[in-house]
């Protein structure tokens, strides 16, 4: 099975990998269409790579899209032909809007929760459209697969879940860079994630508010941090995101 990516950066490049890491690649071969070629080379998986142009040639292809969503617009208009399956990794436009900009037989939006460049990355993905064989062969040949049954539902989980990671990251480094003997960061940073673990696997069992009670105790640190913490003093994205005010 071929694919058109169109658009070359990290996921796309983390899709490429995966590919050309797998012993069996269920035949899985791309075309590459961007406006910038010079970090694109050419993989046992990747057969052609080219310049962007005037006009794309969608007719029959499976399209990976990868551009930036600021693009969108202007990169949609050079599509001519009707595609067989768009695949969007775009985080802004919905399948209305994939509609509107590009015919195609067969639609989907996916999102993964962490780079498709680690192992344990879980993809989301929404459809309206009955998921055909090859297309769902393909997404469990590049990462672990979720299957949402709304857009609303999907809009919600990945944009919280595909910044989280990042957050939890930037705390824990502050934590580590701020540690009175650096002797200990691998240690206390393999402390953290167990107790992260630890977190996830009790918040299958309790509700949010359950883990709060549990863990503050009266005057005690936790709730001391819990009283100063308020939305309005976090950043407007993060903000923005926790509110789940997403269009």
């Amino acid at each position: 099975m071929e694919y058109l990516i169109i658009g070359y950066g990290r996921i796309s490049s983390n899709i490429i990998k995966k590919i050309d890491n797998q012993i069996w690649k269920d035949d899985i071969t791309f075309s590459i269409v961007s406006r910038h070629l010079e970090n694109i080379k050419k993989t046992e998986s990747v057969k052609s790579i080219n310049i962007m142009k005037n006009k794309i040639d969608i007719e029959g292809e499976n399209i990976i899209l990868t551009i930036p969503p600021s693009s969108f617009d202007e990169v949609s208009k050079k599509f001519v032909g009707q595609a067989n399956t768009v695949i969007s990794f775009l985080p802004e436009k919905n399948i209305k809007k994939l509609k509107s900009k590009i015919n195609s037989k067969e639609y989907l939006r996916v999102m993964p929760n962490i780079s498709l460049g680690i192992e344990s990355s879980i993809n989301y993905l929404y459809t309206e459209d009955i998921l055909s064989g090859n297309t769902k062969s393909f997404l469990l040949n590049i990462g672990n697969l979720k299957i949402i049954k709304t857009e609303e539902e999907f809009e919600e989980t990945i944009i919280p879940f595909s910044v989280m990671p990042a957050i939890f990251s930037k705390i824990f480094e502050d934590i580590l860079d701020n540690l009175s003997n650096k002797e200990n960061k691998e240690n206390i940073r393999t402390n953290l994630l167990d107790g992260l673990e630890s977190y996830i696997n009790s918040s299958k069992e309790m509700n949010n508010q359950e883990i709060i009670t549990s863990i503050s105790t009266k005057n005690g640190i936790t709730e001391k941090i819990l009283k100063k913490y308020q939305i309005s003093n976090i950043p407007k994205e993060l903000k923005f995101i926790l509110k789940n005010k997403i269009n």
